[in-house]
């Protein structure tokens, strides 16, 4: 076997490793969130969780998923709808500016406005070949983004949104386990009285 094998071989994702793993914080997550002492504790316990497992570590590796001077990084925040829902609002930022905890968008906006409207589960994996995407992260561009809906039967809380700058890094086996996260998250938004606690910081 070539060395120009192995080096391939060992930059394969290995996604029954990440499901198996993924399944393992979950059931962690689960446990420390519902320990956690408000809702927004709670939330952060899940992004955190998701900016450290989501997206393939190697994606940036490929050609022209990075541009020049940028590196490999992830930051995750969940957006909810304010109880006027004219508004996202940023909780439990992982990498975002500090400046932009408790933000505020319009809900129309780019992707994340899309996710109100659509209520489904949205993947971006490379973003440059998507002219309506808008940046909001001051840290950096986003180049693969997933997203996921946090919504109790009939009933829309928000959304999460992970995203890395590496293009492509983002993948249809992340989006899977994003969205069992954010299941996990509606439970304990309704458990953690969410819906008070997001009035409270308005």
């Amino acid at each position: 076997m070539s060395n120009h094998s192995a080096v391939g071989q060992q930059a394969q994702r290995d996604v029954a490793n990440f499901n198996k793993n993924a399944a393992r914080i979950l059931e962690e997550v689960a446990l420390e969130a519902d320990a956690a002492e408000n809702a927004e504790d709670a939330i952060q316990v899940i992004t955190l969780a998701l900016v450290n497992l989501l997206g393939d570590r190697n994606a940036h590796l490929q050609p022209g998923n990075l541009k020049k001077g940028e590196f490999q990084q992830f930051a995750c925040g969940a957006l909810f709808l304010t109880p006027d829902g004219i508004s996202n609002q940023l909780i439990a930022p992982i990498n975002y500016h500090p400046d932009q905890l408790h933000m505020t968008l319009d809900a129309t906006i780019g992707h994340p406005g899309w996710m109100v409207k659509n209520q489904k589960p949205l993947l971006l994996a490379n973003t440059d070949l998507d002219k309506s995407f808008v940046k909001i992260l001051r840290t950096f561009r986003a180049g693969s983004v997933c997203y996921a809906p946090i919504k109790s039967e009939n009933t829309y809380f928000g959304q999460i949104v992970c995203a890395a700058q590496g293009r492509n890094t983002m993948t249809e086996d992340d989006l899977a386990v994003h969205t069992r996260f954010c299941q996990l998250a509606s439970t304990l938004w309704v458990a953690k009285d969410g819906p008070n606690y997001l009035k409270s910081i308005n």
